[in-house]
């Protein structure tokens, strides 16, 4: 005999259920920039206290951080981290554990490289590096077969890996300001990526 719910009870009850529908529908596919902005944002005092599956959005921006915390792991729903304004030597190839992680932002610390296992993040779709020393990517940046933006303003990138091109049906915007790349690179990444916005300052000295 199957008992039933209690009235009392029937409100949390449905919550649960609501939870647990929206988090099986966030799991099932990728999430647009519009979805993606309707979810709510967590600090990290924030997410450590709900429960791990409920951890969508995090910002650890601002945080004065010199590594990531090895907690962050354990948030296997997260799809989009901000990390920027920190003082982060290196994208942890760890990250690529995220499974479902599509948006990530490291703008704004001590970047002088981007690690080959960046290739490994098979769901990214936003790459924003702005404000780093980082003077050109790996050749497994072209495995990035969902990325839709690679922001790189700031940077001091002056080449781009050949397998660059491989990104060119997918690759809808790459933000080139205030970056010391050669008109004829800009040439260059124009003629291989044909279909993607590519912006540069029009000011920039490109001709040294």
């Amino acid at each position: 005999m199957t008992k039933s719910i209690p009235y009392k009870y029937l409100p949390n009850f449905f919550a649960t259920l609501i939870s647990l529908v929206f988090l099986t529908n966030i799991n099932a596919q990728s999430l647009d920039k519009k979805a993606m902005k309707k979810l709510p944002i967590y600090t990290w005092e924030q997410a450590v206290k709900l429960p791990v599956d409920e951890v969508i959005r995090l910002t650890l921006k601002k945080s004065k951080l010199t590594e990531l915390p090895q907690e962050i792991y354990k948030f296997k729903n997260l799809r989009y981290l901000d990390v920027s304004s920190n003082q982060l030597k290196e994208i942890p190839a760890e990250l690529a554990n995220l499974p479902q992680l599509q948006y990530l932002d490291f703008s704004d610390n001590l970047l002088i490289k981007v690690p080959e296992e960046i290739g490994k993040f098979d769901s990214l779709t936003v790459l924003i590096l702005n404000h780093n020393d980082i003077v050109t990517l790996p050749t497994e940046i072209g495995a990035l077969n969902t990325l839709t933006e690679l922001h790189l303003w700031g940077t001091a990138i002056v080449s781009f890996p050949s397998s660059i091109v491989l990104l060119k049906e997918t690759l809808k915007e790459i933000d080139l300001r205030y970056v010391p790349l050669t008109r004829s690179e800009h040439k260059k990444l124009k003629k291989i990526l044909p279909l993607t916005k590519i912006g540069y300052s029009l000011k920039c000295n490109c001709d040294f």
